[in-house]
């Protein structure tokens, strides 16, 4: 019976030594599905964390090609307003230069007429120096009105 016992004891050992093995690897397997599916998971978080960033960026370059259109737009509104606003400013510059030339030909013209002026009032005073001053001085016009500073001539009767 001893025999027996040990042949049990030594199958048992032999039994729990194979289970131990089996249990081991069984223990080693299931250690490392559990570590690869952690590490599966943490992959999952890294990519979804990685999916959000893109999404994010996409979003973002959205909203600045968006504004970059608005500012485009802005440009080209500002553009088309300095053209006008230059073809304002050329339309009064030339008024400018109109009113300019117009007024240097006045100008011209009132030197002109003074300087008409003038000869004619030297040409007043040289004929003023010729004139007769007499009341019965023998004009064939008739005799002349009488000055303001002198007397009236008497009437002749």
């Amino acid at each position: 019976m001893i025999d027996t016992i040990n042949t049990l004891l030594g199958c048992t050992g032999s039994l729990s030594l194979i289970m131990g093995l089996a249990y081991y690897r069984q223990t080693k397997r299931t250690k490392e599905a559990e570590a690869k599916q952690k590490e599966a998971e943490a992959d999952m978080v890294k990519v979804s964390v990685e999916k959000g960033k893109i999404e994010a960026r996409q979003l973002e370059i959205e909203l600045l090609t968006a504004q970059l259109e608005r500012m485009e737009q802005a440009c080209e509104h500002k553009d088309q307003r300095l053209s006008e606003l230059n073809n304002a400013i050329d339309k009064h510059i030339d008024r400018r230069r109109e009113l300019a030339d117009n007024l240097y030909d006045t100008q011209r013209e009132l030197v002109k007429t003074k300087d008409e002026v003038i000869r004619l009032t030297d040409k007043s005073d040289r004929l003023e120096a010729l004139k007769c001053l007499r009341a019965d001085c023998r004009d064939p016009r008739g005799p002349k009105p009488p000055r303001k500073n002198q007397n009236p001539p008497e009437p002749e009767a």
